[in-house]
C-alpha cells in the first residue's frame, strides 16, 4: 500500500479496487465498542507497522497511533546483510556481522561503520542502501537485512567474513576451527586426520566459506561438498576416486592422457616458431586434454574431439582448430558441465567438469564409455 484510507458506512467493505491502475485494498474496521483495535500494516517497500485504531471513522477522520512492529537492534545482535552485485555481477554477497557495543556494524565497501542504534532491520536497510549510494559504491543498491541466520543456507552461498589462523597451524586443527565457525560437518579422510600438513595462510579478509576451505587445503588437498557434509582428502586419495585436477597448462605444462590417467609433459610454448610448435604437437603420441583458465577453454589434442553430453544426446560446443587441426580448442561453459570426448585412438570418455578452483585448476571426473 502507498497509504491508508478510512471510509464510512456502506463504503467500508472488504474489496480490492484499482482506480487509475493504482491498487487500493479497503478494510472494514470495528465499531466503537470494539475499539481500540490493533492491526499490522505492510507497506509497498516491505516495512511493517503496528497500527492501533483508537476511534471509529467520522467526518474528521480516524484517530490512530502507530509504530514499527520490529524491535530496535541492540549490541550483540547478529545480522546478515545481503547486497546484490557488491563483489561480483549477478551474485548476492551476504555479510555476517555482530552489532558492536557502541551500536555500529562495518560493511564491505563503506568507508565508515553504519550506526544501528534506535533502528530496526527495515530502517537499517534503508540507511545502508543510502550509504552505498552516497559513497558511489553502487548506483542502485538492492539490500536485505535479517537479524538471524536463515535455516538451510547452502554452504556455497557468499557469506563474507574475516578469519585468522595461528601461524603454523595444522590442517586438521584449521578444519575443526572452520567447522565450529560455520556449524558445518567437515569429515577429514584417514590420511588428512593422521597427517602433519601445516596450512600456509594466517589472515583472510572478506572471504566465503569455500574461499577459506580452498585457502587452507592449498594445492595438496581437496574437498567435496554434499548436502550435509564436507569431505576433505589428499589429492592422491581423491584421484583414486576417479577425480583429477587438471592445471592451467600455461603454469603446469601438463596434459591429461585419458587412457592411462597420466599427466604428460607439454612444452609447445618453448618453441618460438609456429612451425616448430606444430611439429611438436604432431609428434605427440600421448595426451588428450589441456585446460586453460583464462579464457576458460578445454583443448582436445591429436585431432580428438568433444561435444556437450547429457549421457544420451550430444550438442556441439563453440570451438576453433589450431596446429593444422591437431589441437581443437573448445570454449566450455562454466562448470559443472559434462562432455563426451573422443580421443585420437577412437576411444570415448564421459568427462564431467566439476568445478574450477582459485589456484587455477579444474576438477574433473571421467570414465570410459562402454562400447
Amino acid at each position: 500500500t502507498q497509504g491508508l484510507t478510512f471510509l464510512r458506512g456502506a463504503d467500508c467493505k472488504n474489496s480490492i479496487q484499482y482506480p487509475d491502475g493504482i491498487p487500493i485494498r479497503i478494510y472494514k474496521i470495528s465499531a466503537d465498542e470494539r475499539l481500540p483495535e490493533t492491526i499490522i500494516v505492510t507497506t509497498q517497500s516491505g516495512q511493517q507497522y503496528e497500527l492501533e485504531i483508537l476511534s471509529a471513522v467520522n467526518e474528521e477522520g480516524c484517530k490512530i497511533r502507530y509504530q514499527s512492529s520490529k524491535p530496535s537492534l541492540r549490541p550483540g545482535d547478529v545480522l546478515e546483510v545481503s547486497v546484490y552485485e557488491l563483489l561480483r555481477e549477478g551474485e548476492e554477497t551476504v555479510m555476517k556481522r555482530e552489532v558492536s557495543e557502541d551500536g555500529f556494524i562495518s560493511l564491505h565497501g563503506l568507508s565508515k561503520p553504519v550506526k544501528t542504534e534506535g533502528l530496526n532491520t527495515d530502517e537499517l536497510r534503508d540507511a545502508v542502501t543510502q550509504r552505498y549510494k552516497e559513497e558511489n559504491v553502487l548506483h542502485d543498491p538492492f539490500v536485505e537485512i535479517t537479524s538471524h541466520q536463515k535455516a538451510g543456507r547452502p554452504l556455497t552461498e557468499t557469506i563474507v567474513q574475516n578469519v585468522a589462523f595461528k601461524k603454523g597451524m595444522h590442517l586438521l586443527d584449521a578444519l575443526q576451527m572452520l567447522s565450529k565457525m560455520y556449524k558445518v560437518n567437515i569429515i577429514p579422510s584417514y590420511k588428512v586426520a593422521n597427517g602433519s600438513t601445516l596450512i600456509s595462510v594466517t589472515n583472510l579478509y572478506d572471504v566465503t566459506f569455500e574461499d577459506i576451505l580452498q585457502a587452507i587445503c592449498g594445492t595438496t588437498h581437496t574437498y567435496e561438498i554434499t548436502d550435509k557434509f564436507v569431505y576433505v582428502y589428499t589429492n592422491e586419495e581423491y584421484a583414486e576416486k576417479g577425480h583429477v585436477f587438471l592445471g592451467n597448462w600455461k603454469l603446469k605444462h601438463k596434459v591429461l592422457d585419458l587412457a592411462t590417467g597420466e599427466m604428460v609433459d607439454y612444452i609447445a610454448d618453448q618453441y618460438k616458431e609456429t612451425k616448430d610448435r606444430i611439429d611438436y604437437v604432431k609428434r605427440l603420441d600421448k595426451g588428450d586434454l589441456l585446460y586453460s583458465s583464462s579464457p576458460r577453454s578445454l583443448t582436445v589434442m591429436r585431432k580428438g574431439y568433444a561435444s556437450l553430453w547429457d549421457g544420451k544426446v550430444t550438442k556441439p560446443i563453440k570451438m576453433n582448430k589450431e596446429a593444422d587441426g591437431h589441437l581443437t580448442v573448445y570454449h566450455i561453459p562454466k562448470p559443472p558441465c559434462r562432455l563426451l570426448v573422443t580421443t585420437a585412438e577412437g576411444k570415448q570418455f564421459d568427462v564431467k567438469l566439476l568445478k574450477e578452483h582459485s589456484v587455477g585448476n579444474i576438477e574433473i571426473k571421467y570414465h570410459p564409455v562402454a562400447e
